[in-house]
């Protein structure tokens, strides 16, 4: 989910632990050889759909909601100078 943009994708499968694959477990952790992984979680996609925005809800960073509240303040006070 992409809240600022809005997007997100739904990922239809199945899903398994493998525990039993040295082999597979080392590949898929040869770019990291200090981790040590006991099982993999292999995923079958079976469909994905980009959804539509309609039923996304906007939310605003927190960065964002800062300097948002900041841009409010200021326009308050210019309009508090203004009716004085």
């Amino acid at each position: 989910m992409d809240y600022l943009t809005q997007t997100r994708v739904k990922i239809w499968g199945t899903a398994k632990f493998v525990e039993d694959d040295a082999e597979l477990i080392a590949r898929l952790t040869e770019r990291t050889p200090d981790v040590k992984a006991e099982r993999a979680l292999l995923f079958h996609v079976e469909a994905w759909d980009k959804n539509c925005r309609q039923h996304i809800p906007q939310r605003v960073p927190a960065s964002e909601r800062i300097a948002l509240r900041q841009r409010i303040s200021e326009l308050e006070n210019r309009l508090q100078d203004s009716a004085s």
